[in-house]
C-alpha cells in the first residue's frame, strides 16, 4: 500500500507592534499560497493579499 503525503495549509505568526488588540494576542497569521498570502486576524476571517513573488516579509512599509 502506498502512502500519500498529506498536504496542509501552514500559517505563520506575523509580529505586530502598536496593534490595538496586541494585549489580547492579536494573532495575525499568514499562509503562503499560489499568487499571494492568506491573512487572518484572531481567526475571525481570512483575506487574500496578492503577492505572486511572495516578496512581503510581513513588515509594514516605512
Amino acid at each position: 500500500m502506498t502512502q500519500t503525503k498529506s498536504k496542509v495549509l501552514v500559517f505563520e505568526k506575523v509580529p505586530t507592534k502598536g496593534f490595538k488588540l496586541e494585549v489580547f494576542d492579536a494573532r495575525i497569521r499568514r499562509a503562503k499560497i499560489p499568487g499571494g498570502w492568506l491573512v487572518t486576524i484572531r481567526d475571525e476571517g481570512v483575506t487574500f493579499v496578492p503577492d505572486p513573488k511572495h516578496e512581503w516579509d510581513g513588515a509594514s512599509l516605512t
